[in-house]
């Protein structure tokens, strides 16, 4: 689906800015109508003291998306409060919308966003993929990413199982498609709803995978050499995230608990290049230092390593995209694309 943007929504108070976020993000009529302006997550799961117009702390939604690609499962847990932040949010494996249960969730705990303030306004950016959300309460601007990462070092593609896969050694796994990237040798994540699991390629032949299996998976479970599915565990924008799942194997709670990193400080003839007087803005990268391991790229946000007036927009003179600025820390400035 298309990339969409809400820019500089004033919202009268912490409710506002909730239901909002809901009905833009899931594209939906609700307390508002952004049916045929919003993103187009699901909205999954709702969990109302009252009802989605009368809010009360502790309500919560689950967001899914199966990202731009459809096979991805991103579900998102996005809790209402009026304690000190607006949101408490969390990432799962899977949500079970009957029981209201959550499956492998990706941190200990869940993570505030957007502290609480007056003046509010909003800024949502994104598609099926991801999204960043930009919150100014008064005083300063917090931001926060959620979904896909982009440019992984392994392709992501989805390789879907019919049936049912069951433990043991040289197991063969039918798919209904084998990555030309793919290789024996190989490790590559396989999930279904209530696990994901690294193993290795033993074997291809045509549409058959061979490998040994510690953890039976349901029929209907995917296979992909790469996964960067996350959400914020830090108060500045792409400090810090949690990821479905690390390098090295591990998944939920225990995975990768992932850094940002950017070129801060690019080359002194960069700030700014002389040719136009223009700054050097780039990519924002996640990465993780224990164990190591590059989880790619936020899509469609830049970072600056010097600040700019709130809100400015920035012109991508090579591709002539527009960019927005917010100053998120003292010395760290991201763009997110508007369209």
């Amino acid at each position: 689906m298309a990339y969409k943007n809400l820019v500089g929504q004033v919202c009268a108070d912490e409710q506002e800015f909730f239901q909002r976020v809901r009905d833009f993000l899931c594209a939906r009529v609700g307390t508002y109508d952004y049916s045929t302006t919003g993103v187009g997550w699901t909205l999954h799961d709702a969990v109302y003291a009252v009802d989605e117009n009368t809010l009360t702390d502790g309500d919560y939604i689950v967001v899914y998306s199966a990202g731009e690609s459809g096979d991805d499962d991103m579900y998102i847990k996005i809790r209402y409060s009026t304690t000190t932040s607006i949101f408490y949010i969390r990432g799962y494996l899977y949500w079970d919308n009957v029981s209201h249960t959550g499956v492998l969730p990706f941190s200990n705990a869940d993570f505030s966003v957007v502290p609480l303030g007056t003046g509010y306004r909003l800024w949502l950016y994104g598609d099926m993929d991801a999204f960043s959300l930009i919150g100014y309460t008064g005083a300063a601007y917090s931001g926060y990413y959620f979904g896909k990462a982009t440019d992984l070092l392994y392709a992501d593609t989805v390789a879907t199982s019919a049936g049912a896969v069951a433990t043991g050694t040289d197991v063969v796994i039918s798919l209904d498609a084998v990555p030309s990237t793919w290789v024996v040798g190989q490790s590559v994540f396989i999930r279904d709803t209530a696990a994901i699991v690294k193993i290795t390629i033993k074997n291809i032949v045509g549409l058959n995978v061979t490998a040994d299996i510690t953890t039976a998976m349901a029929a209907g479970c995917k296979l992909q050499a790469d996964i960067s599915f996350t959400v914020p565990g830090y108060s500045y924008f792409g400090q810090q995230s949690y990821n479905i799942a690390a390098h090295d194997g591990t998944s939920g709670s225990a995975a990768a608990y992932l850094t940002g990193s950017w070129n801060a400080s690019p080359p002194a003839a960069c700030i700014p290049d002389t040719m136009n007087n223009d700054y050097i803005a780039v990519p924002l990268n996640f990465t993780d230092t224990a164990p190591d391991g590059y989880y790619g790229k936020a899509k469609n946000v830049l970072a600056l390593a010097n600040q700019h007036t709130n809100e400015d927009v920035l012109l991508v003179r090579s591709t002539g995209d527009s960019y927005r600025f917010f100053n998120m820390t003292s010395a760290r400035t991201f763009c997110f694309l508007e369209v």
